[in-house]
């Protein structure tokens, strides 16, 4: 269902398990992007500044950093290439890698202060993903603070990260759930959690130790999973689906995953590179590097969420001020507006003319316990 003209078909099921408490989502950079803060191509460009180095002039790291290089867009092997390339070049260069790169993420991710910062999307998507006990747990791959200075209940947000994160389907699983890690956050009293940023890191969650790999599996087979802020090829996309891909055929008991995906040129291409990664799209326009209508959906949604009968009840109310015969697309909004089990209630609340209701017979809108 569209919940705004512009926005993004979310399918019906989707919408259902949400108000069931059954959804759980999993954001990335593009949420924090709203509020100025890097991608990952935007955060490996300022560790290359703040070390000083140049990827240009080393081949494998050019080849992940340049336009459509062999390795395009694998900013964590790009990092650990430059860690491996930095520490066997000696003590000078080797001398507290580790910590001046993590000084240079922090630096970069810090999140922005004063009353103007808006975090509604942060907020309408902690708001959404609650389960059946309205209990909030949102999972996210960012190492900002953000979702925990959003948190929309009173006191501070359960912030976890790393192997200390509860298991799903427990009554311990709530809260801002890092994945990948976690910086500090001062104001918050967080402390800093090791960080997953580099190919090496990854390898060591996903196949060494594999603890992300089996909490990836938990969370699937716990929940309907939305993932928010991703593209296809995103490093942590590519290491979370690839946990799941090849063994979905063998486990049946894995839920569906939805993605908002950006439609990037060619809407059936992106559509197919989704669904081979075992993914459903949730398809969007942008406008250049504006992603308004996805969050403006989201915000909807939220909307949507606190109240389904009160929200189609209101959209309902401008469309039956319509003329019927004038826009088959009009009809067909009122027809999907009425298919949810509450169409004699707002039937009866709204008392649409004549024509209205001789048009929805024709729909049959009437039958199949539509409006029982």
């Amino acid at each position: 269902m569209k919940l705004l003209p512009d926005g993004s078909d979310i399918p019906q099921d989707l919408l259902t398990a949400q108000e069931k408490g059954e959804v759980l989502f999993i954001c990335g950079a593009g949420v924090s992007m709203t509020l100025g803060l890097p991608s990952f191509r935007g955060l490996v460009e300022a560790v290359y500044a703040a070390l000083g180095e140049n990827w240009q002039i080393h081949p494998a790291e050019n080849e992940v950093m340049k336009e459509n290089g062999q390795l395009a867009g694998q900013y964590d092997r790009g990092l650990r290439f430059l860690e491996r390339r930095l520490t066997a070049t000696g003590k000078v260069h080797a001398s507290g890698l580790r910590a001046r790169l993590r000084a240079a993420v922090r630096a970069n991710l810090q999140p922005p202060e004063g009353r103007d910062v808006d975090l509604s999307v942060h907020a309408a998507l902690l708001e959404l993903s609650r389960d059946s006990e309205s209990s909030v747990r949102l999972v996210t791959t960012n190492f900002d603070t953000l979702f925990e200075r959003a948190w929309p209940r009173i006191g501070a947000a359960p912030s976890f990260a790393g192997a200390a994160m509860p298991q799903p389907k427990t009554a311990a699983c709530t809260g801002v759930l890092h994945v990948h890690g976690r910086l500090s956050d001062d104001t918050l009293g967080l402390a800093e959690t090791d960080l997953v940023l580099t190919s090496a890191e990854f390898g060591d969650a996903y196949l060494r130790s594999g603890w992300a790999s089996r909490y990836v599996y938990d969370l699937v087979r716990a929940y309907t999973v939305v993932l928010v802020g991703y593209r296809a090829d995103d490093p942590p996309m590519r290491y979370l689906l690839e946990v799941l891909e090849a063994d979905r055929e063998r486990y049946a008991d894995l839920q569906k995953v939805y993605a908002f995906a950006e439609i990037d040129g060619d809407a059936s291409l992106t559509k197919a590179l989704w669904e081979g990664k075992g993914v459903v799209p949730i398809l969007h326009d942008t406008v250049g590097t504006d992603y308004g209508p996805l969050y403006r959906t989201i915000l909807e949604w939220r909307t949507y969420a606190a109240d389904p009968t009160a929200w189609r009840r209101e959209r309902l109310r401008e469309l039956f001020a319509a003329d019927p015969s004038a826009s088959v697309v009009t009809v067909e909004r009122v027809t999907e507006l009425l298919r949810h089990g509450d169409a004699s209630l707002l039937l009866s609340e709204l008392v649409p003319q004549a024509a209205w209701l001789s048009l929805l017979r024709q729909q049959r809108i009437f039958d199949n316990g539509a409006t029982s």
